[in-house]
C-alpha cells in the first residue's frame, strides 16, 4: 500500500478497530458480499457483463506490466507461486508492441 492510500484511508477511519482494513460494523467483510456488490453496480452502471471483481486484480497486474515493473515483481504482488501464472495477466498493446520493436538499432554498412 503506497502512502497516499495509506493516508486516505486513515482519514476515513481515524480509530482503527482491528486488523482488517475494510470492514462492515467492525466486523471483516465477506469475499462473496463484495463480489456481489461488485457485480450489482456494474450492471447498473452498464458495464459488460463479462466485468467481474477479478478484472480489477487482472487490470492491477497489467498496468504494473505495461508500466515497466518486472514480471518477478508483479508475481510477487499477486503472490503467485509459478511465474507461468503471473505471464497470463502481462498483455501488452500492439502500440506497445511496435516501440519495443523500434528500439532495436539496425546498421548498414
Amino acid at each position: 500500500m503506497n502512502a497516499n492510500v495509506y493516508q486516505l484511508l486513515w482519514k476515513m477511519s481515524p480509530e482503527p478497530t482491528g486488523e482488517y482494513v475494510f470492514t462492515f460494523a467492525g466486523m471483516q467483510i465477506c469475499a462473496d458480499l463484495v463480489t456481489k456488490k461488485f457485480r450489482h453496480c456494474a450492471r447498473k452502471a452498464g458495464l459488460n457483463r463479462r466485468v467481474h471483481f477479478h478484472s480489477l486484480r487482472h487490470t492491477f497486474a497489467t498496468w504494473l506490466v505495461q508500466g515497466n515493473v518486472s514480471i518477478y515483481e508483479v508475481q510477487k504482488l499477486l503472490g503467485h507461486s509459478s511465474i507461468s501464472v503471473t505471464q497470463v495477466y502481462s498483455h501488452l498493446a500492439a502500440s506497445e508492441l511496435q516501440e519495443a520493436v523500434k528500439k532495436l538499432e539496425i546498421t548498414t554498412n
